[in-house]
């Protein structure tokens, strides 16, 4: 049974003891109505209009998100986006479970961030993927560690039964295809990668990182050579304070769609925390 360790954490605890004359700051689960932040007004009162208006807003949608929904966010995001691209689901949560259930089969890994959100671990287990972890560099501005990465794809290879890709050796990094299992099998299931997919966080939790635009074309262009997707989770995007890459002129707010060409990607967002 998967668990879910923020929630154990936070039920151990139990309702934080208040001590008189000292204000408590709740920092355990991300919830803005919990702690008195409620909507702001125009969306209360755009679902107060729908509520009250006859339409076909009262029945069933399509089952992507309804069209004129998914037809403003596409327009919002840009990027050459279509309606039928955009996916809307319960929350970035559920988001990521869809990407995730799509991508990964029984067996075979996922490579997720060290230190990185739980619920990425959660999902796996779910879907009887197996985790595996590659770092972040804290003296780096928690950028990914794309030397970990190679490693972990190359091991994952090396036990599924496919061997080192033509060629990586010597240039001791992967080429493209270096995530494709042994056609008879391996740990992904027959045909199967090894790795069915990375996931990225961008504003990070729970390190607070924003990556540059350039680490982020880094790093797809590494997932490009590895085969493999890319899921994004981009939930807390436009909400990244100054620091030290902004005062050196480099765009803040990039994000996975901005910068992956080609390359299969999967951006999970939310209106959740931005509506604080």
């Amino acid at each position: 049974r998967p668990r879910n360790a923020i929630r154990e954490v936070v039920e151990a605890v139990g309702p934080a003891r208040e001590v008189p004359g000292k204000p408590r700051i709740a920092l355990s689960i991300g919830d803005p109505a919990a702690v008195g932040m409620a909507p702001p007004p125009f969306a209360r009162q755009a679902v107060a209009r729908a509520a009250l208006e006859e339409g076909p807003q009262h029945g069933y949608c399509h089952s992507q998100g309804a069209g004129p929904a998914r037809l403003a966010l596409a327009a919002h995001l840009g990027g050459g986006l279509r309606p039928e691209d955009v996916w809307l689901a319960s929350g970035c949560s559920q988001a990521l479970q869809l990407a995730l259930g799509t991508l990964a089969a029984p067996g075979q890994r996922v490579l997720l961030p060290r230190p990185g959100f739980p619920l990425y671990k959660m999902i796996c287990e779910h879907y009887g993927a197996e985790p595996v972890f590659y770092d972040l560099l804290p003296d780096q501005g928690w950028e990914v560690d794309l030397d970990h990465v190679r490693c972990l794809v190359r091991e994952a290879n090396k036990r599924s039964g496919c061997g080192e890709p033509e060629g990586a050796a010597a240039e001791g990094g992967a080429t493209e295809g270096a995530a494709a299992g042994a056609g008879g099998g391996g740990a992904g299931g027959e045909g199967r990668p090894a790795v069915a997919c990375m996931v990225v966080c961008t504003p990070g939790n729970p390190t607070g990182h924003a990556y540059s635009r350039e680490h982020l074309r880094e790093v797809c262009q590494l997932c490009d050579q590895l085969g493999l997707p890319l899921v994004s989770d981009e939930v807390y995007a436009g909400m990244e304070f100054g620091g030290p890459a902004e005062a050196e002129g480099a765009p803040q707010g990039a994000g996975v769609a901005d910068v992956c060409g080609d390359l299969p990607c999967f951006v999970a967002g939310g209106v959740s925390q931005r509506g604080v």
